[in-house]
């Protein structure tokens, strides 16, 4: 069975469960419903409910935008070097440390 949720941030989570009984808080998704609104708009969309499941999306953009504006993806840093700054600066300290150099 296929569910959403509305969050905090106004959108909805898609959650596919093996379950009888929809969890409180969710709401049923019909059988054989487009999702592709859903997931292209990050959650953000007006589902349709008749008899209170979900039985389509329309795309909400201008609320995709506008969180999307909010929250500016960070830059991805390479971890490897990361890790290698982080050894070297560490490594240098060590150093500093054994040799009994202060810095002031």
């Amino acid at each position: 069975m296929k569910i959403i949720i509305q969050l905090s941030s106004g959108a909805y989570r898609l959650q596919e469960l093996n379950v009888s009984a929809v969890p409180d808080g969710w709401i049923k998704v019909a059988d054989g419903v487009d999702e592709t609104p859903l997931i292209k708009n990050g959650g953000f969309v007006a589902p349709t409910f008749t008899d209170g499941i979900a039985t389509s999306f329309t795309p909400d953009t201008a609320a995709w935008e506008a969180w999307k504006a909010a929250h500016p993806e960070q830059p991805q840093t390479d971890p490897i070097a990361d890790l290698t700054e982080m050894t070297c600066n560490l490594l240098y300290e060590i150093d500093k440390l054994k040799l009994g150099v202060t810095e002031s």
